[in-house]
């Protein structure tokens, strides 16, 4: 990996050490906003300033092994439709996950070793869309709350291949829906973040 994502750990923990610059690196990076680039490589997160899962926590669990912490790359099955959150779908988001059937995609987040466990850490979406959807915060300790809802979870050597690979199973319709909710997704969670949409509360099963 260039350089340059060894430059910006060191910006990033400089003055810290132990559990407060781990801590500041998963923040920093929970922080990139969430959005499309059309790449999942870490350092075009870095340089755009925005990721989705693959990306960010792909450059998070570089950033850790940087810093000689053990991390496993981890997968979970979810969909769209069933994504924690505390508002509703706006209709156009609404209308796309129920015709794509939920919306089934494979979520990426991270594990590292700390005090004799494997801790699940998923920094996936940004600190300005904590009254939307799942933002974790992190103690340095315990283990942070999935993003999504799991209904399979893996750890995988090579979790870009499995992705990839995974998706190639759905079929072209799905996949094409699967590209055009991502899209959207992220312009609606920049809607949020800005101010520019109006929000309808979530109503929880009862």
């Amino acid at each position: 990996m260039p350089n340059e994502i060894s430059r910006l750990l060191s910006t990033w923990t400089s003055g810290l050490s132990g559990r407060e610059a781990l801590v500041r690196v998963f923040e920093q990076v929970r922080d990139l906003p969430y959005g499309t680039i059309g790449s999942r490589d870490p350092l075009e997160v870095v340089r755009m300033r925005r990721g989705t899962c693959s990306g960010k926590h792909l450059l998070l669990a570089h950033l850790y092994r940087l810093m000689d912490i053990d991390v496993h790359d981890m997968i979970a099955l979810h969909y769209y439709e069933e994504l924690p959150r505390r508002v509703e779908y706006p209709a156009e988001l609404a209308e796309l996950v129920t015709r794509g059937g939920g919306i089934p995609d494979y979520h990426n987040f991270i594990a590292i070793y700390l005090d004799d466990r494997w801790v699940n850490l998923d920094a996936t979406f940004d600190y300005e869309l904590r009254d939307y959807v799942v933002v974790n915060e992190w103690d340095g300790s315990a283990d942070t709350e999935l993003s999504v809802r799991a209904h399979d979870i893996r750890e995988v050597k090579y979790p870009l291949t499995f992705k990839e690979r995974k998706l190639a199973e759905f079929p072209s319709h799905i996949r094409e829906q699967r590209a055009e909710f991502l899209d959207r997704f992220s312009e609606w969670l920049q809607a949020l973040r800005t101010g520019k949409q109006p929000t309808i509360p979530r109503e929880e099963p009862k």
